[in-house]
């Protein structure tokens, strides 16, 4: 992640460094959220039913005050 910087012509300063940080952080929030809808080739019915039950809890999101993820984000995410 560190090229970052590099591709769009910015030194590797501490900001840098710690927006890599921060984007590390939300990826892999994101992955482990949706990782039981993607480590299985799952029917479109049981993906949409795994959505909505993880749709319902309240999560720790990295750097946001949010505390829950969409359905239609969730998919988003796990289709991508």
């Amino acid at each position: 992640m560190r090229s970052f910087g590099i591709f769009f012509g910015v030194g590797l300063g501490a900001k840098e460094i710690s927006m890599d940080s921060k984007a590390e952080k939300i990826a892999l929030f994101r992955y482990g959220l949706i990782a039981t809808l993607v480590l299985e080739r799952l029917p479109r019915g049981e993906l949409i039913r795994r959505a909505r039950e993880l749709a319902e809890h309240d999560f720790d999101i990295p750097f946001s005050d949010r505390r829950r993820i969409g359905v239609d984000t969730l998919l988003h995410w796990a289709v991508r």
